[in-house]
């Protein structure tokens, strides 16, 4: 079978849904795990719970800061699986784009290779209407010359 009998057919457009996941959920996940992300937030939240436990007179949590260390820890706790369900959605998302770009790749390698064979034959045909044309302007000026 040679390269220029292939036929290109279209692509399958991506789906929402990747791999019976909810089309929902990901995209809610993936704006919470933006949102866990804002560091500044959570710098200036701790800074004003130190400030505060320092200037008062009756500190609610003194210096080794444990009631902060449990609010962190359980933030984190509830965070890490939105995160990591984000992270997931992406790498599912790499993949099809990755397996997207490969098949647009491999079509336009195809189209790459075929293109000579059809310049080819576009072009042999373009000879032989030329050739034809010729022909026929040769015998409208033999029946002009006739006449």
């Amino acid at each position: 079978m040679s390269i220029a009998s292939f036929t290109v057919v279209p692509l399958p457009r991506r789906s929402s849904r990747c791999h019976g996941r909810s089309a929902t959920a990901w995209p809610i996940a993936s704006r919470r795990s933006a949102a866990a992300g804002l560091h500044r937030i959570a710098i200036a939240a701790i800074c004003v719970w130190m400030i505060i436990n320092i200037r008062s007179q009756q500190p609610f949590d003194p210096y080794p800061y444990i009631l902060l260390n449990l609010v962190l820890s359980c933030l984190a706790a509830l965070q890490a699986p939105v995160i990591m369900m984000s992270q997931n959605r992406q790498a599912v998302r790499d993949r099809l784009d990755a397996q997207h770009d490969y098949e647009v790749n491999t079509r336009a390698e195809l189209e790459n290779r075929r293109a000579p064979y059809e310049a080819r034959r576009d072009s042999r045909s373009e000879v032989g209407r030329a050739g034809q044309d010729a022909e026929q302007q040769l015998e409208l000026l033999a029946r002009l010359g006739d006449r």
